[in-house]
């Protein structure tokens, strides 16, 4: 019994984990809305109808986390909506490099979810600098290499070696699911993760996805 419950709760806190991305970006655009007559604010209202959309879609499909509905769309056209919902809320620079556009068949949804989540844990290891993210995507032999790199404060050996494990954290609020995730679904598509990262010197994660 304390087995099931313990599966239970380590699945359940995955769930809550994932739904509070779509719900802190939503807070944000409306903060800005609301303190703002900015000229782009039906894209903000956009943004927010389309993460509210996410959030229901994750809690439609709370049976089916780590199920693939796949589609075939371009890398880029992922990438660039992930980089307009930071660019303003965040206030960081997202430089994306692509060779062409390159089409996958995969879960956009849950592939959307992996790359908002690094991006949000390269914010939070920002410095005082203004944060910079290169998302470069290119053709590697048969598969399609991601790669995110930042400027931020970078990772000890100690955390580097941890960081795969779940419950290890070294947020204050943090619970050491994010990391876990995001490679269940990367390997659900048949992918591979990487970290690679030295103190004050920032950090790089490649994503590998078979073509």
């Amino acid at each position: 019994m304390n087995n099931i419950c313990s599966i239970d709760s380590n699945y359940f806190n995955k769930f809550t984990h994932e739904i509070k991305n779509p719900l802190t970006v939503c807070n944000g655009y409306l903060d800005i809305i609301l303190q703002s007559k900015d000229k782009d604010r039906e894209t903000y209202l956009e943004i927010v109808k389309n993460e509210i959309r996410r959030t229901i879609n994750i809690i439609n499909n709370y049976n089916n986390l780590f199920n693939l509905n796949k589609t075939n769309f371009y890398l880029e056209d992922l990438m660039n909506e992930v980089s307009i919902i930071f660019n303003k809320i965040y206030n960081c620079k997202i430089i994306i490099v692509s060779q062409n556009q390159l089409k996958y068949y995969g879960d956009y949804n849950k592939l959307k979810q992996v790359f908002i989540n690094l991006i949000k844990n390269s914010y939070e290891a920002k410095t005082n600098t203004k944060l910079i993210i290169v998302i470069k995507i290119k053709e590697y032999n048969d598969n399609y290499k991601i790669s995110i790199i930042d400027n931020g404060i970078g990772m000890n050996k100690d955390t580097l070696n941890n960081i795969y494990k779940e419950y290890y954290t070294t947020k204050t609020n943090g619970n050491g699911l994010g990391i876990p995730y995001i490679m269940n679904i990367i390997k659900l598509h048949k992918g591979n993760l990487n970290y690679y990262s030295k103190e004050k010197l920032g950090t790089k994660v490649v994503i590998t996805l078979p073509k």
